[in-house]
């Protein structure tokens, strides 16, 4: 389980796991899921009827022991009419029981004892703590000055990978827009980045063979505080 504030990297630090690993993987979003069947099945009586998450994750991986992320697993409901969706979690994160495991659409064993969890939350309160003593617990803390600006290229390179005009863009920021860019969580350095790329397109001319990204092109999003309302400013 990691565990660490909003936007540090969890998610994408699992897949990034996952890919290098070698080994097929799985992403169960946890957060709004407030009923037991996304995770252990519907049975096939009714016209909803399907496997749960798992069952499909293992399916497709095709062997028995692929990853599955839990994402945000502090965040999902627990107050609605199909149940509580950490009940068969309970199952599964244990060894001898996971070994057979039942999907609701098919009733019958199945050994979901080798799949490999990571699950990630910024709250550990909010999980129950019968769940929480079935995981070993790993605290992400926030990226230091210095290693924001390495995430910060890291985060330049796979944006500029994946924008239609991405090649026009050295592969190198700016030391002056990295710098900018430091003051951020990873999650919003590649909003903001992405933003940045459309603003220095907009900024440059069209047939430059090169766009660059400069302090100007960046916008910091305002730092959460109090708010003014209608007419008054305080």
């Amino acid at each position: 389980l990691l565990l660490g504030e909003p936007g540090v990297g969890k998610s994408a630090f699992s897949k990034a796991v996952c890919v290098a690993v070698g080994i097929e993987y799985g992403e169960i979003p946890m957060a709004g899921i407030s009923e037991t069947f996304s995770i252990s099945g519907l049975d096939l009586g009714w016209s909803t009827g399907r496997p749960g998450s798992v069952m499909e994750i293992v399916s497709g991986a095709g062997h028995a022991n692929p990853i599955i992320l839990l994402d945000e697993i502090d965040k999902c409901g627990t107050g609605g009419s199909g149940g509580n969706p950490y009940a068969p979690l309970h199952i599964l994160l244990e060894r001898h029981s996971a070994a057979t495991f039942q999907d609701v659409a098919f009733r019958m064993p199945a050994n979901m004892s080798w799949v490999n969890w990571i699950a990630t939350a910024n709250d550990a309160l909010a999980i129950p703590v019968s769940l929480l003593t079935r995981f070993r617990q790993i605290e992400v803390l926030s990226p230091t000055r210095e290693q924001m600006r390495k995430v910060v290229q890291s985060i330049y390179a796979s944006r500029r990978a994946t924008v239609s005009n991405g090649d026009l863009f050295p592969s190198d920021l700016d030391p002056a827009v990295v710098e900018r860019l430091t003051l951020l969580a990873p999650r919003q350095v590649g909003l903001v980045l992405e933003d940045a790329m459309g603003n220095a397109a907009r900024n440059q001319d069209a047939r430059a063979e090169q766009l660059i990204i400069t302090p100007d092109d960046i916008f910091l999003p305002e730092i959460p505080g109090r708010r003014s309302i209608g007419f008054f400013k305080t």
